[in-house]
């Protein structure tokens, strides 16, 4: 990794650069080998340093098997159900890093045979509480806008994934817009995504994106208005498309400020559903800021809903840049008409267009690469030239789609794709 992090920059020295009027060209093969960042998922971030080797076992109808992720589960024989999803023999469940899937019996009995370094638990119960059923035949019986919110780790995920897949029998196009900027089940942290679930799936992650709005930050607190704007940008694409109804997942931002945020995205979107995972003096303080009666229901956090410290959430996100990256391409662009967008430059007497500006940018920093009102992908900067007056970016953008402009945002990477302090 020493010496993929030597060649972000060209020309070294200081990264400064002056901006010519030049082309756009993509370069190929990557800046460094990401198959080296990617493939350590499962060593680094497995928990402790349990076997690998194929466990098998029974369940029970009744029953319910808690897998955490990292792990992959192969069902033998029998039928079963996660999240709403149907599972027969021969499928197999893969948990992500951070995440928990319950598998329940649909049949008697369910053998199955699990390779995990996560961790697995037979609990006597069904992990979907029976809120969630009742609420989820009411909001389908609506149909519409649903928005789903409740604080961190609260089980707002899984509710959406267990809506969707009950729905989804019934009015046959569902769609999903993944509101959660810092732990977003389908795009890359710092956006937020749309897409139109068609068949079941025991998690969203599982879905293709259809739309994605960058918003540059993986806290919505920084950038409230743009989390509004892209959600109903999102929710209105969707139903462009068709969706007979559309559910809104949301970040677990409740304090200082993020109950009012709360309340101006519902009042946006106007749903013909809210469903609550708030306490019931947050779910007050949330109507009384809200305009005219709303169609509110309560769920419960499920007794066996998974809780993620800081650092386990800083590593799912890290997992996610490293899986959006992994099909990436480098991009070389020589900006003559690419109007940058908040990046991050010093200069040098009055202030001046950006395209004849000597500036310094950040490299890891992300950032949108845009058409119009496009969001096209997202990009991380590689490194600049400022004798040839390009600038290096790793990004996916499919073939034939140039940006017209670049939008820088907070968060910085490393090589290996984590997080870093950023000085601005």
């Amino acid at each position: 990794m020493e010496a993929a992090a030597k060649c972000w920059y060209e020309g070294g020295g200081q990264p400064l650069f002056q901006v010519r009027c030049i082309k756009q060209e993509r370069i190929k093969p990557f800046p460094f080998d990401l198959r080296n960042s990617i493939l350590f998922g499962l060593a680094s971030y497995g928990q402790g340093k349990a076997s690998l080797e194929p466990r098998k076992g029974t369940l029970l109808f009744g029953e319910t098997l808690l897998i955490d992720g990292p792990a992959s589960v192969l069902v033998l024989s029998g039928k079963g159900s996660a999240f709403g999803a149907n599972i027969a023999a021969g499928d197999r469940v893969l948990a992500r890093i951070g995440k928990r899937i319950p598998l329940t019996p649909t049949s008697r009995r369910l053998e199955f045979e699990a390779k995990a370094s996560g961790k697995l638990e037979i609990i006597k119960c069904d992990a979907i509480p029976p809120s969630w059923k009742k609420a989820a035949e009411s909001t389908i019986g609506a149909g519409g806008r649903a928005i789903v919110l409740g604080r961190v780790d609260a089980g707002k995920t899984g509710f959406c994934t267990y809506l969707a897949n009950r729905a989804l029998p019934k009015l046959r196009n569902v769609g999903y817009v993944d509101g959660d900027v810092g732990q977003p089940e389908i795009g890359p942290p710092t956006t937020i995504t749309a897409a139109i679930m068609e068949r079941q799936h025991y998690a969203l992650s599982k879905l293709r994106a259809t739309s994605m709005h960058f918003v540059g930050n993986t806290s919505p607190s920084y950038c409230q208005d743009r989390v509004i704007d892209s959600v109903e940008k999102c929710a209105v694409s969707l139903e462009t498309k068709g969706a007979k109804m559309v559910i809104v997942n949301t970040d677990g931002w409740v304090d200082e400020g993020g109950l009012l945020h709360k309340a101006k995205l519902v009042c946006r979107l106007k749903p013909n559903t809210v469903l609550s995972f708030l306490s019931k003096e947050e779910n007050a303080a949330l109507c009384s800021m809200l305009e005219g009666p709303t169609n509110l229901l309560i769920l419960e956090r499920p007794e066996h809903a998974r809780s993620r410290n800081q650092e386990e959430r800083r590593k799912s996100r890290e997992s996610a840049y490293r899986a959006y990256f992994r099909q990436a391409d480098r991009m070389r662009i020589e900006l003559s008409r690419i109007e940058l967008v908040n990046a991050p430059f010093r200069t040098w007497g009055a202030p001046t267009a950006c395209h004849s500006t000597w500036f310094r940018l950040e490299r890891g920093l992300l950032a949108g690469l845009m058409r119009r009102e496009s969001t096209l992908g997202l990009g991380m900067l590689l490194g600049i030239d400022r004798r040839r007056g390009t600038i290096d970016l790793l990004c996916r953008v499919e073939s034939g789609q140039e940006p017209d402009r670049i939008e820088f945002g907070s968060i910085r990477l490393d090589s290996a794709f984590r997080e870093v302090a950023h000085p601005f």
